[in-house]
């Protein structure tokens, strides 16, 4: 199971901001001429980085990583994702990916999850958006 760093001591951990690749931040297309091709979603460059100022950002994919992580690293060139996690990090449990948000080493009343897919969040519910 896979864990966030702790946070030192010294710093006031902020709240965590979970947010979902794939039809949350980018939408993808696949066709035969080019394959998988991505696209950010209109705002997402200013949506980062003005979340980055108040929450810990996370991204929590059920995405392979060779997949996921060079999409992200496209994405998010001024990093503003602390942490990123993928399919090695979920859960698979009637028929989805889940994301448990308990094992991420963070308070989970201090976290909100952003998904299109409430499924993937079955076990956090109430902190889904």
């Amino acid at each position: 199971m896979l864990q966030l760093p702790n946070v030192p001591k010294d710093i006031p951990v902020p709240h965590t901001l979970v947010l979902d690749l794939e039809n949350t931040l980018v939408s993808s297309t696949w066709d035969r001429k080019y394959g998988w091709r991505y696209a950010k979603r209109p705002g997402v460059d200013k949506f980062l980085h003005e979340m980055a100022q108040y929450y810990e950002i996370v991204l929590y994919s059920p995405s392979f990583d060779s997949v996921a992580h060079p999409v992200v690293e496209a994405l998010d060139k001024d990093g503003c994702i602390m942490h990123r996690l993928y399919r090695d990090a979920t859960n698979y449990k009637n028929g989805v990916h889940v994301k448990d948000l308990n094992s991420l080493n963070r308070n989970v009343r201090r976290m909100v999850v952003l998904d299109d897919d409430p499924e993937e969040v079955q076990l956090n519910k109430g902190n889904l958006i």
